[in-house]
């Protein structure tokens, strides 16, 4: 299972909105583009120090810089909140599913193994949706 069907399912069962994973993603890609752009006028900058220094383009670059920044900030906020969010939602699953397993279960797992394999597996979905971020 490659890390977008992993996370399409996980997404399935965590009742978390679309809205609350898309907003993210569209201001990454905003981010993004602003990022390009910021590549492309230090290009031009560098092209025409020579000749002349442009301050205007300089000063929409530092804006464009920090707008960028503040965006990508911004969106690892919003992705991390998701990310707890669908981890809450599968561990609330998780701990209901194990209140009604049956007695015999308990007896041959120990509590200390059933407690850490809840939280290790539900905190690696954190990486899934971060790694999301980056696919």
């Amino acid at each position: 299972m490659n890390k977008t069907s992993s996370f399409l399912h996980m997404w399935k069962i965590s009742n978390v909105s679309k809205k609350a994973l898309i907003i993210p993603l569209l201001i990454t890609v905003i981010s993004s583009i602003l990022s390009l752009i910021t590549s492309l006028l230090v290009m031009q900058i560098m092209d025409n120090l020579e000749d002349y220094i442009d301050y205007d383009l300089i000063v929409i670059g530092i804006i464009l810089l920090v707008v960028s920044t503040i965006l990508s900030a911004v969106s690892s906020f919003l992705l991390s909140r998701v990310a707890e969010r669908i981890v809450l939602n599968i561990r609330k699953k998780l701990w209901a599913k194990a209140l009604d397993l049956p007695l015999s279960f308990y007896q041959k797992k120990r509590s200390g193994e059933i407690v850490s394999r809840l939280t290790n597996d539900t905190t690696g979905i954190v990486d899934i949706t971060y790694s999301f971020r980056f696919l």
